[in-house]
């Protein structure tokens, strides 16, 4: 009678087990669907503004030859990073990737490409200060899903507070052997009670037009991919997002 006892004690904790194996599996899904779901809004509203673009130039006669060219240019250059994306999520978790060196200067140049068009429909006035030349190691296109979420967020509290004349400061700075990416903007700041939790997930201020999930996802592709540091703070007209990567 003890054993059967002891043997219905052992199959209930391997069903209960296997069902908070089956609900964390889910969990898991739910979540990286909802980070790759995030991941691609950006580029696709990107393509949608484009497109809309070049449309409206068409009906006005403005459209030649080589505008045709640039909207074919930026519609392609948001798929491929969308591509690269899904590729990257693919190999987040295989122990074999390779890290690949980069110049940042490139890494910026590339994401303000991207982010160009809404960019230009908020009129945010983008401000580069500090050297060129620095070299990383990493994973290029992660760092640029770090910069495509702040300068995203960025852009979306212009629009939100109605900012008048936006702007983003992005200062590159070498400090003791690391290299720090700072982004500033004058779009209000975060509510200081908000600041602890900005990097936790599924914690937005953005209400129910936020998920919660990109900058939880910048502080595990800073820490965990690139081997570095994300700070946040107010400055005392907008907010101020540190980066510091090793160099």
């Amino acid at each position: 009678e003890l054993e059967l006892r002891i043997d219905e004690a052992l199959e209930k904790n391997r069903r209960q087990e296997a069902l908070m194996i089956k609900q964390y599996q889910k969990a898991s899904l739910g979540n990286l669907i909802g980070v790759i779901a995030h991941q691609l809004k950006q580029p696709l509203t990107a393509i949608g503004l484009t497109v809309q673009d070049g449309a409206d130039r068409y009906r006005l006669g403005e459209l030649d030859q080589d505008g045709v060219r640039e909207v074919e240019k930026n519609v392609m250059s948001h798929i491929g990073f969308m591509s690269e994306t899904i590729d990257e999520f693919r190999n987040y978790f295989r122990p074999d990737k390779k890290k690949k060196s980069f110049l940042l200067e490139n890494c910026l140049e590339k994401t303000l490409q991207l982010l160009q068009r809404p960019i230009e429909q908020a009129g945010v006035a983008i401000r580069l200060e500090g050297q060129d030349g620095y070299m990383l190691t990493g994973f290029e296109s992660e760092l640029q899903q770090v910069l495509i979420n702040l300068i995203g967020n960025a852009v979306d509290i212009f629009k939100e507070r109605s900012i008048e004349a936006p702007r983003i400061t992005i200062r590159i700075e070498e400090m003791e052997n690391h290299i720090h990416i700072i982004l500033e903007d004058n779009g209000g700041g975060i509510p200081e009670a908000s600041l602890p939790h900005m990097f936790e997930l599924y914690y937005t201020t953005k209400g129910e037009s936020g998920t919660g999930i990109g900058l939880y996802l910048s502080r595990m592709i800073v820490q965990d991919s690139l081997g570095g540091n994300i700070r946040v703070s107010n400055t005392e007209s907008g907010a101020r997002f540190e980066i510091e990567l090793p160099c």
